[in-house]
C-alpha cells in the first residue's frame, strides 16, 4: 500500500488479530518497511501480542536503519519480563549511533525487572553524552527495576517554557531570582 496511514491501520488491525500470520507480516513490516513510523507502529504491535514468537519478531527489528523505529523496538522488548528481551536490550543500550534509543534500551532494560540488568544500567548511568540522555534512561531504569535501590534524583533548576519569550519578551528577574512565577501570562507583547 502506498499510503502510509493505511499502512499503520494495517499494522494496528494485525496487532489486534494476533496469531501466527499477523505476527510474521508485522515482523515484516517492522524491518522492511520504508517509513520509520510504520515500523514502530509494528513494533508497539508486535508488543500487545505478548507472545514469544512476537518477542522473536521484535527482537529481530533492532537493526532497522532509523533511530525513531530502533527507539519503538527497545520501548516494545521493554513489555516483555525476559531473559531474552533484557540480553537484546542491554546490546541496544551498550551502544546505538542514537543516545535516545540507548536510553529508551537502558528504560526498557529496567522494565524486563531481570536482576542482571543492575550491572549494566550502572554501565550506561555512568555514560556522559548529550543533555545526559543515556544517563537518564539509565536511571529511570534503575527506577523501573527496583525502586528501593535506584539512587534518588534532586532537581537543581526549574524549567521555564521558552515559547514565553520567543517574540523578544524577557523572564522578570531581579539580580539572580526569576520573577516570573504563576502569574505569568504566556502571550508574546
Amino acid at each position: 500500500d502506498d499510503d502510509v496511514l493505511g499502512r499503520v491501520d494495517a499494522a494496528r488491525a494485525l496487532g489486534k488479530k494476533g496469531d501466527k500470520s499477523a505476527i510474521a507480516a508485522l515482523g515484516k513490516a517492522g524491518r522492511e518497511d520504508g517509513f520509520w513510523g510504520v515500523q514502530a507502529e509494528c513494533a508497539e504491535a508486535l508488543a500487545k501480542i505478548r507472545t514469544l514468537a512476537a518477542l522473536a519478531a521484535l527482537s529481530a527489528g533492532v537493526k532497522v536503519k532509523h533511530p525513531k523505529a530502533r527507539r519503538a523496538v527497545a520501548r516494545a522488548l521493554g513489555e516483555w519480563r525476559s531473559e531474552q528481551a533484557a540480553r537484546t536490550l542491554k546490546l541496544l543500550a551498550r551502544r546505538d549511533a542514537s543516545y535516545f534509543v540507548e536510553a529508551e534500551a537502558a528504560k526498557g532494560l529496567g522494565k524486563t525487572r531481570q536482576k542482571s540488568a543492575w550491572s549494566e544500567l550502572a554501565k550506561s548511568a555512568r555514560k556522559k553524552g548529550w543533555q545526559e540522555t543515556v544517563r537518564c534512561g539509565a536511571l529511570a531504569g534503575m527506577a523501573e527495576l527496583d525502586p528501593a535501590k535506584a539512587p534518588r534524583v534532586r532537581q537543581y533548576f526549574k524549567a521555564e517554557s521558552v515559547h514565553y519569550f520567543n517574540h523578544g519578551d524577557t523572564g522578570l528577574r531581579q539580580g539572580k531570582t526569576l520573577l516570573t512565577g504563576a502569574s505569568h501570562i504566556p502571550t508574546p507583547t
